[in-house]
């Protein structure tokens, strides 16, 4: 086994590519995921996600309701996940990443995306993708990237 050149994979040492013992069973993460964003204007934008994903208003933290820091929070009936926008003048001078990936089920359910995209004038590429994966790409307001995809079945 091991690489071409005889070293032997991480996962033959018992060691992550990130250092340290590779764990058995990670815990499962408490409570539903959640991600803030950094955006120049937080009530367009939690407008566009429930208007495109279908996600729900929702009530910010008693720290952001201040002045200061406007916020808005959206949360997602079916998944789950809960999205802060964090409103400030410079958005993408706040440490904002590069995109977010979203896992849907069949490349028929990009193809169905593709059409909900067509009807809301959100432009985004065709669907794409190499022998193992299939993907859909688009941007949010403010820039955030963001990637539909789904596995081939073998």
């Amino acid at each position: 086994m091991g690489t071409a050149s005889g070293t032997p994979r991480p996962s033959e040492t018992g060691e992550s590519k990130l250092g340290g013992a590779v764990e058995s069973a990670s815990p499962r993460p408490p409570g539903s995921p959640h991600l803030a964003l950094s955006v120049s204007n937080a009530s367009d934008s939690a407008v566009w996600w429930c208007r495109t994903f279908g996600f729900r208003p929702g009530a910010p933290p008693d720290h952001a309701r201040s002045p200061a820091r406007i916020t808005e929070v959206v949360r997602h009936p079916d998944t789950g996940l809960v999205l802060s926008f964090r409103q400030h003048a410079e958005a993408s001078g706040r440490g904002r990443f590069e995109y977010v990936s979203l896992r849907v089920t069949s490349e028929q359910a990009l193809g169905e995306w593709a059409a909900h995209l067509d009807r809301l004038a959100i432009p985004h590429s065709s669907v794409w993708g190499n022998g193992t994966a299939r993907y859909l790409s688009f941007t949010a307001p403010d820039g955030v990237g963001l990637e539909l995809w789904c596995t081939r079945p073998s």
